[in-house]
């Protein structure tokens, strides 16, 4: 799947043989952050969160298995951010994020379709490092992505 847009151009989605499939459509400013995690990082497609309910007979016989709810939930956390840095371009993120669902993509030249349409229910917290003047920032997200 591709997709093109530009400021005097409508978005085009194109897919290459297969129908491509929209959950959420949102414009808006991107944040890309001072620094790549390396490591530790369950990609969001694949950090499936499912409750279930089973069914068994009065025997305790397994009847099978229903799904509740699915979605995804991850972490992410990112370390010396230079704390310019963080007061000026990631505030504003942590302000809306209070509010407001958001798109998480890990490396999205690479891997262009795990992207995970998210939320948090705790507050996003940057913390000194105690090093020079760096930071460090981890969440826990939760919301919507391949099943």
């Amino acid at each position: 799947m591709t997709t093109s847009a530009s400021l005097d151009s409508c978005a085009s989605i194109t897919g290459g043989g297969t129908l491509p499939q929209i959950a959420v459509v949102f414009a808006g400013v991107s944040l890309a952050m001072q620094r790549s995690i390396y490591g530790g990082l369950t990609p969001i497609t694949m950090a499936r969160r499912t409750e279930k309910y089973q069914a068994f007979s009065r025997g305790g016989q397994f009847l099978g298995q229903g799904f509740r709810r699915h979605g995804v939930s991850a972490s992410a956390s990112f370390r010396f951010l230079t704390a310019e840095w963080v007061r000026s371009d990631f505030d504003p993120f942590v302000r809306s994020a209070r509010q407001y669902p958001f798109f998480f993509a890990w490396r999205p030249q690479t891997f262009p379709l795990e992207v995970g349409y998210v939320w948090v229910e705790e507050d996003i917290r940057p913390v000194n490092m105690g090093r020079n003047t760096f930071m460090q920032v981890g969440w826990e997200m939760q919301g919507v992505g391949n099943e």
